[in-house]
């Protein structure tokens, strides 16, 4: 394991309960998955400790944007606790099959099957892969 992931599982370790599914690194950022304790697989990636411009924390409210708006991530970002950036996959059009559903919870619209995501931990992986993309892009907009 890198240097770079173990930094990584520390901070994961001392800031969430569940341990990750699934880590590992996308342009230089990392990122993880878990279980959400209701339903579905959550996805997490981790603003890089130096170099970037949120290594010492979110953008201020009062600059007028917000890292929500600048992120492009499924059901928008619902995790925002630094450094970890995160998502879920546990929205109204969001359908798990019963192992990643403990409760029974059941998601998707009824006769709206284009709106539903039956999603699979591959899936996530791609989508957090995304996010991991975009905090990396962010970085390189940063540097020049």
């Amino acid at each position: 394991m890198s240097e770079l992931l173990r930094t990584a599982r520390r901070s994961w370790d001392n800031q969430f309960d569940n341990p990750p599914i699934d880590m590992g690194i996308h342009n230089d950022v990392v990122w993880a998955i878990s279980a959400s304790p209701a339903v579905g697989v959550n996805g997490y990636a981790m603003v890089p400790a130096e170099g970037h411009p949120w290594s010492t924390g979110w953008p201020k409210d009062d600059d007028g944007w917000y890292v929500d708006d600048i992120i492009d991530v499924h059901g928008g970002v619902t995790y925002r606790q630094f450094p970890w950036l995160g998502f879920d996959t546990g929205h109204a059009w969001d359908i798990w099959p019963d192992e990643y559903n403990p409760g029974g919870v059941r998601m998707g619209f009824a006769g709206h099957p284009d709106w539903n995501i039956k999603w699979t931990v591959e899936k996530v992986i791609d989508e957090v892969k995304k996010l991991a993309a975009q905090i990396a892009q962010i970085g390189a907009n940063a540097d020049g």
